[in-house]
């Protein structure tokens, strides 16, 4: 049996937690913009200051609070407007979305046909998720200090990492998950 405050028990609780887990993949998340006056509007920035950054497999929901809006990817002066995605003519229907799920890293604007011309403009970064997301000290491998790291964000909201399962805060599966992936990442 391992002495107290030995570390020898862990790998043995990975395999148990890779078997339990099976693939455990991580869930997409989903970011709602609103459409409210003649402006784009996230996390309380508007138009060009939002500064929304999500990864492959994200969606982004646009929903309409108030006005005359539209959708539609690009800048107003592309010479593709709507290739990606495209809500339709303008509506002022309160409550109408449309969603659309980016795969591909990049920076993606997108405008208002009626009000791009007021500065209804906006964009959304996609970024690659680290090769190996559980390696929260970027040491080369998952252990100890990345343990200690998600231990001290235990029950709490933190954005992102180390919220491994996209459930809105640190918790045991996610302690589960770090602990699958023990040792050298994959």
């Amino acid at each position: 049996m391992p002495r107290v405050g030995s570390d020898a028990w862990l790998p043995a609780v990975a395999v148990m937690t890779a078997v339990a887990c099976g693939t455990c993949p991580v869930q997409a998340d989903t970011f709602d913009v609103t459409l409210e006056g003649i402006s784009f509007w996230y996390d309380g920035q508007q138009n060009m200051n939002i500064d929304l950054v999500i990864q492959p497999g994200d969606t982004v929901r646009w929903l309409w609070v108030e006005g005359f809006h539209n959708v539609v990817s690009g800048f107003p002066d592309d010479p593709d407007p709507g290739d990606l995605f495209y809500s339709g003519p303008p509506t002022d229907a309160p409550g109408t979305i449309i969603e659309f799920t980016f795969l591909d890293p990049g920076v993606y604007g997108y405008h208002c046909h009626p009000h791009g011309k007021f500065g209804m403009i906006s964009y959304v970064t996609v970024v690659s998720a680290p090769s190996c997301p559980w390696d929260l000290d970027v040491s080369g491998g998952v252990g100890i200090s990345d343990l200690l790291t998600l231990l001290a964000a235990w029950g709490t909201d933190p954005g992102g990492l180390p919220d491994f399962d996209g459930d809105g805060y640190v918790g045991i599966l996610d302690l589960l998950e770090l602990l699958a992936n023990w040792g050298v990442c994959p």
